[in-house]
Formats: structure tokens, C-alpha cells, sequence
């Protein structure tokens, strides 16, 4: 430590002190007095308090943190001195020289310029750093006094700025550490802050009274002697008053040897002198401060210093932190706090009235409680920083239900109103401030009433420019005001207005939070306000008309709107407006290009339609959804009006459906005729529309719709569907027709048509799938007619699995385009049922099969031209093949898998779609073979035994690593569906199947190499075109990956070539 007194040793000092801090940290903080005074005894002059600093930030990091609190307190004594001296004396003079010193004392600022560079620690303070820790770790608030000694000593001089902003920075430090300390008494620091903020409230006050005061006072001012001290610690100077810090031994109450622990009238009026026993009573302390000599005190203005707003300020900030810290604990603050009723303890009678215990503790309640008037008198403070963390303060304690709000409300609102008329706009700080107080104000503290003219300067200042672009929370703010002001009614004329304006914003706000908030604040407007029914039917057009708004922003914030509305209104009202508003909604439902906006009408309709139901009014409102399922229809060109209204009145029944299915049944079953003709009209199989082209079904929607009101009225209200013929007795509308015509449409063009069908048919089979298989099996026995069993039912099995096949197909060939994968789950779903009833219903083959697969073979056939190396439908056309040349029509035990399988088609052409298709269909295909195998078990196969090679083709295809093209998700699903083959069929069956597909593929795969090598003899020309058409794609191939690899790099060539091209 001698040697950090040599200046040439500066570089050495950093060296040292990771020494001197552990050694420091292993005697404990309770000798950090003593190596703070020997520190300070060392050094004491030149660069060497930078140093001292810098020394000191160190120890103290090192020794405070984990030690006691009563250690850590008791150091403040030797550390509070060091830290005044270099925050306000040379430490800090030598740092701040060079901004104030002027520019011809070149030699001097070189000399500050100098020690700054070769010093570390001259160049910042470390003491608020210091600062923050010492109240960390110190207890508090009994600590607050001494670590406060340096601001409350110099408050006479801090009107001064650059003083002012020191005070500022160290009570900034100390609320940091003090809200960082897990040992800090909450109660006392409220306590505390009380007693702080009530003194300099009570100083202001009798200031302004004094100022009000019309008699004159005589000033002596200035005429005592120079150097005499007079009032406010004032002299004569020069001619001017300075305001300076008393000098050792002037001021009775300065004692500097005791440190600066020891200061001015205020702290000892305060805490009282330091030789009273700070210890309560009831531990045994004998301090004799009352209450009454403290307040006695803290009348007189002189034991009050000036600048005493610096401490207020100090105090509310604290005071809001921890109020900010409260109102997050559990059942504090929020819209409401949970309460429980408790009996005081000293209430014997059980009779007694209960009173409910608050969340915050009776002690902590009943400091609060006194908080609040005091910080509604801080609102009137004329300093600039107090009233804004007042109202801050103020509107975290009005959301934890204080009783005494109640008895503050006419000086609050005024107060509150006096602020808000400073402020020059709205959008302003203290503006926002002040209407969070007055938002929760009105909403938890019934007894807060705001006049007339109070409503009227809040909605003209608060609500006057909502179109303004503000913040989001300042967006929040006002609204959630506007919400509490239309809570309370008050029935002014500027309100009438303004939600005149919010109607209009509904739709034209730009900011989206801005539109639902006023759409919330309209539809409380509308439930809370008297309003004439002509005045409401006017807001109600103006909501109608909004739904045709030009964006579609706009036009789903009405639709939502008017949803609430109908959800919140009074069934009366709802039922006299319930046409009026059921047509604009069914025409957004129909004729709107926006998904989000179809799908808020459908929100809106459905909340219409259920607080409708069962009265004449619902009744009315599906008449005339099931008189527009009538119009259209006969091949409507595209943009009909006729033609959506008819698709928009489906979709209208599909929501009554949901909303209410007793009360749509009737409205369904009316309207079966209608649903059946929108089916039947774009049946695939009865003629090609001449609307349609090559890409577009025309009006597709219209049987989509219908698809799934059938879905929808099946699962629902499934009677609506039941009945051979309508009331009026028209056949083409019986239940057979909704059924016949939804499998039909299992062929169409446009996959949500298909899917919607798929699912239909899917209910239908789940529902009845049994009773046809029943029939099926006792057709295969002989019980009943091949016709009685066939026409019994609506669908037939076999028609719904090749319907399931060709949509499968979608995904193989030339115009492969890629299948939905919720249609292709559903697809196997309805094909596994039907091939399983199909085959376990199955006659023995004959002939007419062959013919009717004779067509398939020829496309087959067709293809095997377009195929070339690498494609994989080559494998699944040579087992085609393979079948086609056998003419065998018997089978024995040894080679029955090489026999024709049942429903060869149906093996032949899934087997394609497993072998060549894309996407979900390739993956379909390969889960239908698994889940076909797992349906069938070891009968089935043992039933069936020429249905396993077909069944194996496709999954040994793509699980073979030789065949190219197979997505890696579609290897892991053939591999998963050969285990459950090799598990569905016995072992013996298995082998002898498999192996018969590995010789079918190489067989193939030879034939191709054979023919290859006889068209490079017959056509060499072509062979040779070949050739080169591959050489040049692999050439290209490797070109790119030597691009991608050089962009992956960052490099475009070698350096050679660059500077070439330079």
C-alpha cells in the first residue's frame, strides 16, 4: 500500500489491488472501517484519491455482499466521508476540469488530459456504483439517514444545476440499492417515505400561504457585518448572496468530527440526536422523541431546508416502486382483490360485525390509507417533478381499494382537472398519467363522482382526436376511459357525439387496436344509454351499411360488431331487428371475396339464428333461407347473383344446423329437394357441363355447400335426412337421391368436392356399413336375389372404391398434381372399408371381370412408351403384364399366388399409385395395403391367398434402395407396411409372395436392359442422342454443384482468375 504513493509505479496499481481485495475479503467486513481509514490515511493527496475510489469500489464489492447487515451499516460511518469527497471534492474536480476550465490554460488541461489517460480510475467514479451497493446490503431504512448525510448536508446548495444533478445521481443510487435489498422492512420504508413527503408538502404549503399573505414582513437581509452568518446560511458577498455550506464549528448542529452522519436540523428533528437510544420501548429503548415533538418540529420552515423537493422526489419514487411491487402480489390490485371476512381479534361476541381483511396486511393497509390524502395534497406541489409521480402514485393505490379514496374525491378531481388543463395535448405524459388515475377511479371507487362539467372536460380533452395515431398503451389508456365514463351515464350531448364519431372509426381507424376498441365502446354505448328506437335503428343502418366497407380490415370489425350486438342485446330488440340485419349477413356471407370476413358473418349469423331459435322470428329467418335454396340452379354462369344467394342460404341452413338442430330440422327437411337438385346438377357422370373447361368446374360451390349441409344435418339432426319422399311427395327428393348424388360427386374435378363427399359417404358407411355387408354376405350365400341386394341400399360398394381409386390416381402420370392429405385419408378410410367387404363378400372370379379390365391393361400398355431408366411405373406395368399373359383360370396349393387375384382392378391400379405416384397419394396408397392387411388378418390372406404379391409390389418398390425417386418419408412408410404384412399373413404364404415379387421386378428389369440393348443396334442414332442428352445433364449437374459449393464458401473463383477479370 506504500508503494501506491509512488507516482511512477501508476501502471503497477491495478496489479495490485487483486491482492489487496481477497486478503480484504478474508478479514470480513466487519474490519472494513479499519481498512478504509488506513486507505484514506495513505492516500490523501494528488491522483492518489482517483485511486482511493477506485480502491474502495473494490472492497466494498468484495466484503458487503453475504456479510451481516449490521457490519455492513456500521462501515458507513469510515466510507460515507470518502464517497462526499469524490463525488464533490478534488477527485471530482480533477474529472470535470476540462469541460469547465477555459481553453487558454492549455497547460493545465494537458496536465488533467495526462492524468486521465495513464489513470484508469481517474477517468470515471466509481461512488455511486459504491452507493448502490451499501444500500444493497445495509438495513434499511435504518441505514437511509447515513447514506443520505452527503444530499441532506448540501440541500441549501443545491440550486445550483451542476450540484443539483450530483444530489439527483447519488439519490438515485441509494432508491436503486434500497429497492434491491431482500432485508428491507417495507412497512418502515413506507413509514419513512410518509414522513418525508408530508414535510416537504407541509413546507410548500406554508409557503404558498405565505405568499398569499398580503402583510409585509421587514427584511434585514444583508445588513450584519460581512461574514456573519444570517438566515438560510446567507451571506454578503460582492454584492451578491451565496448560498455556501456551514464551516466546522459555525453551526452548532454541524459536528464534522462525528463524520457527516451528523448534520442539519432537519435530520435531527427527524431521527433524533445520536446519542438517543434508537431501540423501541418495548425492546428497552429510552428515546423520548413523540410524535408531537417531531411534528412540532416539522412546523417550523426552518428545520425544513430549501430544495427540499429533491427528497419528496426521492420518496415518491421509492414509494411508487414498492406500490408497483406490491400490486403484483397475489390478490393485490387488478379489478379485484380477493378479500376475506375477519373478526378482530378483541371482539369477544360472535355476533359481531365482520369486517374484510384486505390482502396487504392491517398494517400495511393502514399505512397506505394515510398515504393517499397526503399524496393527493402533493398534486398542488408547485415543484415540476412531484405532481406526475404523485398521480403515478395516486393511480397504483386506487387499484387496491383504499377506503380513504372515497373520502379525498372533490379535492381529487379537481386536482386531477387542474393538471389536466396544464397539459397541452392529450397525448402528453402527465396526461396519460392522470386519465390511468381517473380510469380507475371511476371503475373501483363508486363514491369518486365527477360533476357534469367534469364528464364534459374529460370527454372534449380525452376523446376530442381518436384518429390520432397514438401509442398502443396510450391507445389503451383512452378507450378503457371511455369505457369507465359510459359506465357511470352521464347524459351529456358531447357523448351522443362522440360515439357518433366511434361509429365511423369502427371501420376507418387505421390502427386494427383502435377499431376493436371502439367497436367494444359502441356496443356499451348501444346496452347502457337510453336510446328512441329511431335513433337506434339509425345506428343500426349505419353498422349495416359498414359491412360493404372497400377494405376488408373494416368490414370484419362491423361484422363483429354486429355479432355483439346481437349477443348482448335483450331478446326483444334482437327479434325487432332480426330481418333487418339477416340479409345484409347472408349477403356478406355469399358475395364476400375475404375468408375472415365470410367467416364473421358466419359468427354473426350463427349468434342471430341461436337467439332466435323456436320463436316466429327464427321461424321466419329459415322460410327464407329455405326459399333461396330454391333460386338458381340450371348451370348458372359464373357471377350470378342468383347462384351465390342460393350457395349463401346453404351455407345460411348449415349454421342454423349448428347453432339449433331441433329447430333447422324442419327447415332441412323442406329444403331436401333444393339440396338434392344442387347435387344432382353436377354429377360428373349425367353430362359435361358447358360452362366448364379444361381447368375450372363452374359454381363448384354450390354442391360443396350442399355437401356439407348433408354433413352437417347427418350428424345433427340426422331425421331431417330420414323419410322415402318429402311432404309434398316428390321421389327425387327422398334420402335414397341425398345419397345417390353425394356419391357421385366422390368423381368430380375439384377436390373440396370430393372431400366433402368422401367425408358424407364416410358418415353414411359408418352409420349403415354393417347392414351392407350383412346383405352382401347373404347375397353371397344365396339368401336373396343378386337385384334385392344391390338396389337396397343408396351407394354401392364397389362404385365407391373405384371412385376412391381415381381420386388416388389424381397423383400418377404425366398431369400428377398433388392431393390434399386430409381427401387422401379420408379416401382410404372409405376404400379399406369397401375392399374389405368386397373381398370377404366375394364371389369366385368370372368372366365379365376380365372384361372389365380389359380397358385399364390398354392405358397401361399405352404408357410403357413415355417410361424411361429411372421411372417407377415400369415395375407395376410389367406385373400388369405379367397378369394379362397368364391364362390360367385354376390354381393348386404350390402356385396360388401366381394365380388372378378377386377385383383385380382394384390391386392393379392402387398398385400403380404405390409404385409411381407423388405425395399423399403415394403414401395413401401404401396405407390403405397396411391397413387392408391388418383388416384382413391370416383368414382373410388364407381365404384370398392371390391378393399377397399384388398387395406386396408397391411397399417392396419403394423400400428397395436401388429403386431412385422414393421420398425418404415414403422408404419409412413401405418399410413399416412390409412389417405389417409379413404380421398379417402366415410365414409360408409371406416368403412365397415375396419372393415372387423380387423375381417379377428383376425379370423386368432384364427385359429392359435386353430392349435397351436392342435399340442401340436397330436405332443407333437415337441411342447416340441419348447418350449425349445424359452426358450433358450430368455435365450440368456437376456445374451446379460446383456453384453451390463456391457460394456456400463465399468464393466466385480462384484468385488467379479474379485478377484476370480485374
Amino acid at each position: 500500500m506504500k508503494r501506491t504513493r509512488h507516482r511512477k509505479l501508476t501502471n503497477r496499481i491495478p496489479s495490485r489491488r487483486p491482492v489487496v481485495v481477497p486478503s480484504s475479503k478474508g478479514l470480513g467486513c466487519a474490519k472494513l472501517p479499519t481498512l478504509v481509514r488506513l486507505l484514506a490515511s495513505r492516500l490523501d493527496r494528488g491522483f492518489m484519491t482517483h485511486v482511493l475510489g477506485a480502491t474502495l469500489h473494490a472492497l466494498v464489492d468484495a466484503c458487503v455482499p453475504g456479510a451481516d447487515p449490521e457490519d455492513a451499516t456500521d462501515a458507513l460511518e469510515a466510507i460515507m466521508p470518502l464517497l462526499d469527497e469524490d463525488v464533490f471534492g478534488r477527485a471530482a474536480e480533477a474529472r470535470s476540469i476540462s469541460h469547465w476550465f477555459p481553453y487558454d490554460r492549455v497547460g493545465v488541461e494537458r496536465e488533467v488530459e495526462a492524468i486521465r489517460g495513464a489513470y484508469r480510475e481517474a477517468r470515471r467514479s466509481r461512488a455511486h456504483e459504491t452507493l448502490t451497493l451499501l444500500a444493497t446490503h445495509a438495513t434499511c431504512p435504518g441505514a437511509l439517514p447515513e447514506l443520505l448525510s452527503p444530499v441532506t448536508r448540501r440541500l441549501p446548495a443545491a440550486s445550483a444545476p451542476s450540484v443539483r444533478r450530483k444530489l439527483e445521481a447519488m439519490l438515485q443510487a441509494v432508491q436503486k440499492g434500497v429497492l434491491c435489498n431482500p432485508r428491507a422492512s417495507v412497512e418502515e420504508t413506507l413509514v419513512l417515505c410518509h414522513s418525508v413527503i408530508n414535510d416537504g408538502v407541509s413546507r410548500d404549503e406554508r409557503a404558498a400561504e405565505a405568499s398569499a399573505d398580503p402583510s409585509l414582513k421587514e427584511m434585514t437581509l444583508g445588513a450584519a457585518p460581512r461574514g456573519e452568518k444570517e438566515l438560510g446560511n446567507r451571506v454578503w458577498e460582492r454584492g451578491w448572496y451565496l448560498v455556501r455550506l456551514p464551516e466546522p464549528g459555525s453551526d452548532p448542529t454541524v459536528t464534522m468530527e462525528k463524520g457527516l452522519n451528523a448534520g442539519d436540523r432537519y435530520k435531527r428533528a427527524k431521527y433524533g440526536d445520536d446519542d438517543e437510544d434508537d431501540d423501541a420501548p418495548e425492546r428497552g429503548g429510552t428515546k423520548t422523541t413523540t410524535t408531537t415533538t417531531l411534528a412540532a418540529l416539522a412546523r417550523s420552515d426552518e428545520d425544513v431546508p430549501p430544495n427540499f423537493d429533491l427528497l419528496v422526489v426521492f420518496a415518491l419514487g421509492l414509494l411508487r416502486a414498492l406500490l408497483r411491487k406490491m400490486s403484483g402480489e397475489k390478490g393485490v390490485g387488478g379489478k379485484g382483490a380477493a378479500v376475506e371476512p375477519r373478526r378482530d381479534a378483541e371482539d369477544a361476541n360472535e355476533d359481531a360485525p365482520t369486517t374484510l381483511a384486505s390482502p396487504l396486511g392491517p398494517q400495511r393497509e393502514k399505512i397506505l390509507r394515510g398515504i393517499v390524502p397526503l399524496a393527493v395534497r402533493a398534486l398542488s406541489s408547485p415543484h415540476a417533478a412531484i405532481p406526475p409521480l404523485a398521480v403515478r402514485c395516486l393511480a397504483q393505490l386506487s387499484t387496491m381499494r383504499l377506503s380513504t379514496f372515497d373520502s379525498s374525491t372533490g379535492a381529487l378531481a379537481r386536482r386531477i382537472m387542474a393538471l389536466l388543463k396544464d397539459c397541452p395535448r392529450a397525448d402528453a405524459q402527465l396526461s396519460q398519467d392522470c386519465l390511468k388515475l381517473l380510469n380507475n377511479l371511476l371503475k373501483r371507487h363508486a363514491a369518486f363522482t365527477p360533476t357534469d362539467a367534469q364528464f364534459r372536460f374529460i370527454v372534449r380533452f380525452a376523446f376530442s382526436d381518436l384518429e390520432e395515431t397514438h401509442r398502443e398503451e396510450q391507445r389503451s389508456t383512452v378507450f378503457s376511459l371511455m369505457r369507465a365514463v359510459l359506465a357511470r351515464r352521464p347524459l351529456l350531448p358531447e357523448i351522443y357525439d362522440t360515439m357518433n364519431v366511434v361509429s365511423g372509426l369502427v371501420v376507418r381507424a387505421n390502427a386494427d387496436e383502435t377499431r376493436r376498441s371502439c367497436a367494444g365502446a359502441l356496443v356499451q354505448f348501444l346496452l347502457d344509454y337510453p336510446l328512441g328506437e329511431r335513433r337506434l335503428r339509425t345506428h343500426l343502418e349505419s353498422l349495416a351499411a359498414n359491412f360493404e366497407y372497400v377494405h376488408a380490415a373494416g368490414r370484419v370489425n362491423a361484422l363483429r360488431c354486429a355479432r355483439d350486438v346481437v349477443a348482448r342485446f335483450p331478446k326483444d330488440v334482437v327479434d325487432a331487428n332480426a330481418v333487418f340485419l339477416f340479409v345484409p349477413l347472408v349477403a356478406r356471407l355469399g358475395a364476400d371475396e375475404d375468408a375472415e370476413c365470410r367467416a364473421a358473418a358466419g359468427e354473426a349469423l350463427r349468434v342471430l339464428l341461436k337467439r332466435t331459435a323456436g320463436g316466429g322470428v327464427g321461424e321466419k329467418l329459415l322460410d327464407l333461407a329455405t326459399r333461396w335454396c330454391a333460386v338458381g340452379g340450371g348451370g348458372a354462369a359464373v357471377g350470378d347473383d342468383a347462384e351465390r344467394l342460393r350457395r349463401a342460404a346453404m351455407q345460411t341452413l348449415g349454421i342454423a344446423v349448428a347453432a339449433s338442430p331441433s329447430h333447422a330440422s324442419r327447415a332441412v327437411a323442406a329444403a331436401r329437394h333444393s339440396i338434392v337438385s344442387a347435387l344432382a346438377e353436377h354429377d360428373p357422370a349425367v353430362a359435361h357441363r358447358e360452362e366448364d373447361d379444361d381447368d375450372v368446374a363452374v359454381n363448384w360451390q354450390t354442391c360443396y355447400r350442399a355437401l356439407l349441409l348433408v354433413e352437417k344435418a347427418h350428424a345433427l339432426c340426422p331425421e331431417a335426412l330420414e323419410g322415402d319422399e318429402c311432404d309434398d311427395g316428390d321421389e327425387d327428393a327422398s334420402e335414397d337421391s341425398v345419397w345417390r348424388a353425394s356419391q357421385a360427386l366422390l368423381s368430380h374435378r375439384h377436390q373440396w368436392v370430393q372431400h366433402a363427399a368422401a367425408r358424407v359417404i364416410g358418415r353414411y358407411l359408418a352409420v349403415n356399413g354393417a347392414a351392407i355387408a350383412a346383405a352382401l354376405a347373404r347375397r353371397r350365400d344365396g339368401s336373396h336375389s343378386d337385384d334385392a341386394a344391390e338396389y337396397a341400399y343408396p351407394v354401392n360398394l364397389e362404385t365407391i372404391a373405384r371412385a376412391c381409386v381415381a381420386v388416388l390416381e389424381q397423383g400418377v402420370g404425366a398431369r400428377a398434381v398433388d392431393v390434399d392429405e386430409k381427401l387422401a385419408e379420408q379416401t382410404v378410410k372409405n376404400l379399406t372399408f369397401a375392399a374389405v367387404v368386397l373381398l370377404q363378400t366375394r364371389r369366385p372370379i368370372a368372366e365379365n371381370d376380365d372384361e372389365n379390365d380389359e380397358e385399364d391393361e390398354e392405358a397401361l400398355e399405352a404408357d410403357d412408351d413415355e417410361d424411361d431408366e429411372n421411372d417407377l411405373n415400369a415395375a407395376a406395368q410389367t406385373a400388369a403384364a405379367k397378369e394379362k399373359k397368364k391364362k390360367t383360370t385354376t390354381t393348386t396349393e404350390d402356385d396360388a399366388v401366381d394365380a388372378k387375384p378377386p377385383l383385380p382392378w382394384l390391386f392393379r391400379r392402387v398398385g400403380k399409385v404405390g409404385a409411381g405416384g407423388i405425395g399423399a397419394s403415394r403414401a395413401a396408397a401404401l396405407r390403405w395395403t397396411a391397413a387392408l392387411a391388418a383388416s384382413l388378418g391370416e383368414e382373410g390372406f388364407d381365404r384370398h391367398p392371390t391378393i399377397a404379391p399384388p398387395l406386396l409390389l408397391p411397399s417392396v418398390l419403394c423400400a428397395d434402395d436401388a429403386v431412385v425417386g422414393v421420398a425418404p418419408e415414403h422408404r419409412a412408410i413401405a418399410e413399416e407396411t412390409l412389417e405389417v404384412l409379413r404380421g398379417a399373413m402366415r410365414g409360408e404364404l409371406f416368403s412365397r409372395a415375396h419372393a415372387a415379387t423380387r423375381a417379377r421386378i428383376a425379370s423386368r428389369r432384364d427385359a429392359r436392359r435386353r430392349a435397351k440393348a436392342l435399340d442401340a443396334v436397330v436405332d443407333p442414332e437415337r441411342a447416340a442422342r441419348a447418350r449425349i442428352a445424359k452426358a450433358a445433364k450430368r455435365t450440368a449437374a456437376r456445374k451446379r454443384k460446383v456453384q453451390e459449393r463456391r457460394a456456400g464458401k463465399g468464393s466466385s473463383g480462384s484468385a488467379k482468375k479474379r485478377a484476370r477479370e480485374l
